[in-house]
């Protein structure tokens, strides 16, 4: 009898070191698929700007008034009528080929969804503790490592950006840890 509850407590502490694992990887994606997300949005809203700005600056009613003040810089004030013209041109293009809205709301989804994975392991990590069958928690933990694999199939690339800016947010800023937390909640072991 000795023996199975040394069995049970050795299973109990994988399945528990696997739960943390499960915890801190899918805390990284999602940390960093939430800041890729906003790498997006920024991008898009400087996208905006410059989009705005150009337009602006390329107007028919400013290009005869840079022509008027300047009449001996014509050929000149054409020409950067022209860059700003072929610029906006670019620009359009380059935002219709590379929707960043888009990708700023795939990313953000994929992170929440993440989010839930987490969630979801830390309330069988607690069960477990609490003592609840650790058969039936560990099929509900490969139902969300399964989850997991699926998920990742949609994730998209983040860029060495996010990830060092992830990095920092989650190290130096601490993010990603409770310690302190976890007896304001009942949670130390």
């Amino acid at each position: 009898m000795g023996d199975n509850k040394s069995t049970i407590r050795k299973k109990e502490e994988f399945i528990i070191g696997e739960m943390k694992d499960f915890i801190v990887s899918v805390g990284w994606t999602h940390k960093i698929q939430i800041t890729q997300s906003e790498l997006y949005e920024k991008t898009a809203n400087r996208m905006r700007i410059v989009k705005i700005s150009l337009a602006s600056l390329t107007s028919a009613g400013l290009a005869s008034l840079i022509l008027q003040v300047l009449p001996n810089y014509q050929n000149l004030s054409l020409f950067i009528t022209f860059i700003l013209s072929l610029s906006s041109i670019f620009i359009e293009s380059f935002e219709k080929d590379k929707d960043f809205n888009k990708l700023a709301e795939h990313s953000r989804v994929m992170a929440s969804q993440f989010w839930e994975l987490r969630v979801d392991c830390e309330s069988l990590l607690n069960s477990l503790r609490a003592g609840e069958d650790i058969e039936l928690l560990q099929n509900d933990f490969q139902k969300i490592k399964d989850l997991r694999k699926t998920l990742a199939r949609d994730l998209p690339n983040a860029t060495s950006k996010a990830v060092r800016i992830a990095t920092f947010k989650l190290k130096n800023s601490r993010d990603n840890d409770y310690t302190n937390d976890y007896r304001l909640f009942n949670l130390e072991d």
